[in-house]
């Protein structure tokens, strides 16, 4: 079981490389002895992401050696080590899937909602992915949790008032981080909730309503325009 979850762990580390995108570096050709020697780039994320993957897979078929040895002695053919992609609507999985392959196999889009059904990718010759839809729980036993949800963008904005919701995050701003939205925004934080967001409208000129004031703000939060921050504290 140690090994298996030592081998899961070096997936996860191929799936987070892919999640960070390829970063470069510019080196010469070793093989190029010239004086003038071109330079080649090199995808130094990609490099190691693809290591991880063939290693992770090359574990998980030592783990699985004796079934497949069952099964060869059973004339089954040998097939692809299978695992899936699972989690929360909204939050990459089709993305990371597209970075591991490196095209564009799953239709993705910042919405939840946007998987509909299941999707078996292949990585490489010994391991396919299955992507999936997101998946939620049926009740939320706490109403906060719904909320971070929907602040998030795992839950469809269309279910919960953006007002409402739009208050919830200032609220929250304005115990944890209020001095990096008063510099973001330039605002008063210790005025009242609407009034906030009438100084955001009234300063960007083009917002006509609170809603669509609130909808920024949130979506300023959503994509990381304020500061970094995270809705659950320890």
């Amino acid at each position: 079981m140690k090994k298996f979850l030592a081998l899961a762990l070096a997936l996860v580390m191929a799936l987070a490389m892919a999640a960070c995108g390829c970063s470069s570096e510019t080196a010469v050709d070793p093989t190029d002895a010239s004086n003038g020697a071109e330079t080649y780039t090199v995808g130094i994320c990609q490099l190691v992401q693809h290591e991880a993957l063939d290693a992770a897979t090359q574990g998980f078929k030592d783990v699985l050696k004796e079934k497949f040895e069952k099964e060869k002695q059973k004339g089954l053919k040998p097939r692809p080590i299978r695992g899936m992609i699972i989690g929360i609507p909204n939050v990459g999985k089709s993305t990371l899937l597209n970075k591991l392959v490196g095209k564009k196999v799953a239709t993705v889009g910042n919405k939840p909602g946007v998987t509909k059904a299941q999707q078996w990718v292949r990585l490489n010759k010994d391991l396919d992915l299955l992507d999936t839809p997101g998946v939620l729980w049926p009740k939320f036993e706490d109403e906060k949790v719904g909320i971070h949800l929907a602040l998030t963008g795992a839950i469809k904005d269309e279910l919960l008032r953006v007002e409402d919701l739009g208050s919830y995050l200032l609220d929250f701003i304005k115990e944890k981080y209020p001095n990096e939205f008063s510099e973001k925004y330039n605002v008063d934080i210790t005025k009242d909730n609407t009034e906030i967001i009438k100084s955001i409208c009234d300063a960007r000129g083009n917002i006509r309503s609170l809603e669509e004031g609130y909808r920024v703000v949130i979506q300023d939060f959503r994509n990381v325009r304020i500061t970094r921050m995270t809705l659950d504290t320890l």
